[in-house]
C-alpha cells in the first residue's frame, strides 16, 4: 500500500509538471501564431513596381509616395505594457488572469496597437515568469511571487 505522504508528494510534482506544460504550450503557441503571420504576409503579392520614367534636369522636388510605409506618429500609451503589467502584478494580493492585467494595464495609460493585446500581456508575463517574478497558477492565470522586474 502506498503511503498518504508518498501520494501527496507524486500529486504536487503532477500539478508542477502540468504547470509547466501549460507555460510551454503558451510558448510554442505564440511561436505558432507568429509563423502564421509571417506565412501570411509572404503570401501576399506584392504590387509591381511602376517604371520610373526619366525626369528632366532640374531641382527635384520631394514628394511621399503612397506605397512608402507609415512611420508611427502618436504615443500610443503613457507608460509602456511591459512597466504597467509589471505594476499591476506587483500591486495585485491574488491571481490575476490576463485579460484583467490587460484592463488594470490600460487603466494606468499603458495601450498597444498589436491586434491581440492579450497576447501582448502574456508574453510580457512568460518573460516575468522565466526571470522568476510571477507564476503561473493556470491557464492566463499569474500571481507576483517577487523580485524587482
Amino acid at each position: 500500500m502506498i503511503e498518504e505522504s508518498t501520494i501527496r508528494r507524486q500529486l504536487d510534482e503532477f500539478r508542477q509538471r502540468l504547470t509547466e506544460l501549460d507555460e510551454e504550450r503558451d510558448a510554442v503557441q505564440g511561436i505558432v501564431t507568429g509563423y502564421e503571420t509571417l506565412l501570411r504576409k509572404m503570401a501576399r503579392p506584392s504590387k509591381p513596381k511602376p517604371v520610373a520614367e526619366s525626369k528632366p534636369a532640374g531641382p527635384s522636388k520631394t514628394s511621399t509616395h503612397k506605397d512608402a510605409p507609415k512611420k508611427n506618429t502618436g504615443i500610443v500609451g503613457t507608460m509602456s505594457m511591459r512597466a504597467a503589467v509589471a505594476e499591476v502584478m506587483r500591486a495585485a494580493t491574488e491571481p490575476l488572469h490576463t485579460q484583467e492585467v490587460l484592463a488594470r494595464a490600460r487603466a494606468k495609460g499603458a495601450d498597444t496597437t498589436s491586434k491581440d493585446p492579450g497576447s501582448v500581456v502574456d508574453l510580457v508575463l512568460l518573460d516575468l515568469s522565466t526571470k522568476g517574478r510571477v507564476r503561473k497558477v493556470r491557464p492566463r492565470t499569474y500571481q507576483w511571487i517577487g523580485g524587482e522586474s
